[in-house]
């Protein structure tokens, strides 16, 4: 398709070229700042072909610290409870309209901030649900999720409070 623009002195100016190159560039601009998504989205985590996480939210950076380390591959951090399925980048991107529940390995959780006691709960796994999107853009998966707990009284446990 070709617009067209008609001056008043009759002669026609094609612009689609000037339209392409517009869309272009607004296209490649990043709506959001990835530290704006990082608040908005506070557990969220992007990941590449090889599984290694290049972004996570805010608050579930702070209570997976391992998650801010270079070269951190979302398996050595949780498992796939659901779907059941092999944890590959393939596998998840042909079930992208699916609910995922991963768990977070042992040891990977932060230590309880100074004056809380430790109990079970706080050592035992954190289940994160949600989705999963593949961003074309980046030939990556953004997991979009939340913690899956009981109570608020888990939640408060957990280290994590509403805004």
């Amino acid at each position: 398709m070709c617009l067209l623009v008609f001056c008043t002195d009759g002669w026609a100016i094609s612009k689609q070229a000037e339209i392409d190159a517009a869309e272009h560039l607004l296209s490649m601009e990043p709506k959001v700042m990835p530290d704006e998504f990082c608040e908005i989205f506070p557990f969220h985590l992007m990941f590449s072909r090889d599984l290694v996480i290049f972004q996570a939210g805010t608050t579930i950076s702070r209570i997976i610290p391992a998650l801010k380390s270079l070269n951190c591959k979302l398996t050595d951090i949780f498992t796939l409870f659901r779907p059941h399925m092999d944890f590959t980048f393939h596998s998840i991107s042909s079930h992208v309209n699916t609910v995922y529940v991963l768990l977070t390995n042992d040891g990977i959780l932060a230590p309880p901030t100074r004056g809380h006691v430790t109990t079970p709960l706080m050592t035992s796994p954190l289940r994160l649900k949600g989705e999963m999107i593949y961003v074309p853009e980046f030939d990556s998966i953004m997991f979009i999720c939340s913690p899956s707990l009981m109570n608020l009284d888990e939640l408060n446990r957990r280290g994590l409070y509403l805004r």
